[in-house]
């Protein structure tokens, strides 16, 4: 029996982020998620099943100097919308609930580990710091990120999988976009951009903002300048994610504080 199967509950990425009315589709029981397959320890990669089936990891529960430990999951994409109004879907055939992750790359140096399946796999360091981030101290968190669930030594499996990222992200419970880790200006990027939502919900004038020679603008455009911003890919995982979420180190915001604070600022000249 997989460790999944064992588990009493599988919840997805920080449901604390979501309304406590809302929690419940982020903590399912075991029956909702008995059509994944554990993977077998004598191969970490086994073949996918057809052009609809992915990976999905479990990242088992740690503290942040704990080693990181996971196991892959064969789950179908397969999924059937029966209604839909904005911001909630009905579904007649619902896909397995994971959260995806978008990140940068960055150079292609991998001096990070993490346990798969009992096999010790090599990430980069960039990739295993945002787990950590990520891991709950007592709770499975289910999650789609493509250096682990795509073998990145099978060319083939790699173009496949390539067709299908659109429909992971669009059928994502969430989307994380990682940043990578916080620095002295990061809570000044995120506490304008949080600001601007609460304070200026209609609009913004100048009159509302901090004066032009703020600390505060150099934090947001370092903030707008790192790597992750830069990606052609982001296009598509922006527009594709139905719930997408920022995180750098440890500060969150949703997708749409950022966008509509960065959208007003533009209004008004601040950036361009």
């Amino acid at each position: 029996m997989s460790a999944v199967e064992d588990s009493t509950w599988v919840r997805n990425f920080l449901p604390g982020w979501y309304a406590p009315e809302e929690k419940a589709q982020f903590a399912r029981p075991n029956e909702t998620i008995k059509n994944t397959s554990p993977r077998s320890h004598a191969e970490l990669y086994q073949s996918l099943n057809g052009a609809e089936e992915i990976r999905v990891m479990e990242l088992k529960p740690g503290n942040w100097d704990d080693g990181l430990c996971a196991s892959l999951h064969h789950c179908s994409m397969e999924s059937e919308i029966g209604n839909e109004i904005p911001g909630r879907r009905y579904w007649k055939k619902r896909p397995m609930e994971y959260t995806a992750i978008s990140y940068a790359w960055g150079e292609l140096v991998f001096d990070g580990t993490i346990d798969c399946d009992g096999h010790a796999q090599v990430i980069k360091k960039t990739l295993e710091v945002a787990l950590r981030h990520f891991r709950h101290p007592q709770d499975s968190i289910l999650i789609w990120v493509d250096q682990i669930c795509i073998n990145q030594g099978n060319e083939a499996e790699k173009t496949q999988q390539v067709l299908l990222m659109g429909k992971m992200y669009g059928l994502a419970m969430d989307t994380v976009a990682w940043l990578g880790e916080a620095d002295s200006k990061t809570p000044g990027a995120f506490g304008i951009l949080g600001e601007i939502a609460i304070r200026c919900p209609g609009g913004l004038t100048e009159a509302q903002l901090p004066p032009g020679d703020s600390s505060l603008w150099t934090d947001l455009i370092s903030l707008l300048c790192r790597p992750w911003f830069g990606r052609l890919w982001i296009i598509q995982e922006v527009v594709l994610s139905e719930n997408l979420w920022i995180k750098c180190g440890p500060h969150v915001l949703h997708w749409d504080v950022v966008s509509n604070g960065c959208g007003r600022l533009v209004d008004v000249g601040i950036i361009g």
